[in-house]
């Protein structure tokens, strides 16, 4: 049991998402998006709706640590420009995360392969609809209680070559009060109100396409800001509440050819914010 705890110690560098003081060895989640008003004229107006699920298989290298995490979500929405349409994506994805734990303990370093399959779950599966990519992301320590991360991420998304610099942080304020996340991915802050109940506020931003038929593709561009709570109903067994709404959400049909990408207009709206989810988690600051 000790060897398995360890192992979950070493991973939280693997969290290329976001910084963080806890692991989920597995992660359900649905959320659910409504527009803001209720005009039914407004042809901008889009509901989603979202599903995810993923599992987290670390293993221990001597101080090392490989992981293997697979992941399955669907996207749907529908606005006034389909005529009601709901459309609908999928998503497939397998990243391989290997952390080196250098001899001066205050320096880790994660480096993350990605492959996935985004496409229109009507389509075959095949090599347009594949991307692949990875991040490189470093970890210091300044103390038992700061620490800062830096580091790149690339995938080959079908709008073309996708890079951002990465900067993150995972702060113990106090014994109530964490700060982490890995920008511009996620930004979280959590409040402990008690052993069973934290409550916090988190910012995402997402960046993502999906191929769709006759070589077209769907690129979403979305933020959230939320407010959410934890119940940990047993120890390892956590029901998540978030609410929110979106901000500058932008969806945006496309065609690259030639590498040359052009898009078309897709009038969406921004709207409330509902996520449920649950986790089977260990939390990496008990004391």
């Amino acid at each position: 049991m000790r060897n398995i705890i360890a192992v979950f110690f070493l991973w939280m560098s693997v969290q290329v998402a976001q910084a963080q003081p806890f692991f989920d060895l597995l992660n359900i989640q649905g959320q659910w998006s409504n527009p803001s008003s209720n005009n039914a004229n407004d042809s901008s107006e889009t509901e989603t709706r979202y599903f995810e699920t993923t599992l987290s298989l670390p293993i221990k290298i001597k101080q090392d640590v490989l992981a293997i995490s697979p992941s399955y979500s669907q996207l749907s929405f529908k606005s006034g420009y389909s005529d009601a349409e709901v459309i609908r994506m999928q998503s497939m994805l397998l990243s391989l995360a290997y952390v080196r734990q250098w001899k001066n303990d205050k320096f880790k370093t994660s480096y993350v392969f990605i492959s996935r399959s985004n496409q229109d779950p009507h389509l075959e599966f095949s090599e347009r609809s594949m991307q692949w990519g990875g991040a490189i992301v470093h970890s210091i320590k300044k103390s038992e209680k700061l620490k800062y991360k830096i580091g790149v991420y690339y995938n080959s998304e079908f709008f073309g070559p996708f890079i951002l610099p990465l900067a993150g942080i995972d702060w113990n304020i106090n014994e109530r009060l964490n700060l982490f996340g890995l920008l511009p991915g996620s930004m979280n802050l959590e409040y402990f109100l008690s052993k069973k109940i934290h409550l916090g506020i988190a910012f995402r931003s997402i960046t993502n396409s999906y191929r769709e038929i006759h070589n077209t593709f769907i690129r979403i561009n979305d933020n959230h800001l939320k407010v959410l709570a934890d119940f940990y109903i047993l120890k390892n067994h956590v029901i998540s509440l978030e609410a929110g709404h979106s901000i500058l959400r932008k969806y945006k049909p496309g065609i690259r050819i030639n590498s040359e990408t052009s898009y078309s207009d897709l009038d969406v709206s921004d709207g409330f914010l509902l996520k449920i989810g649950y986790a089977f988690r260990f939390r990496l600051d008990e004391k």
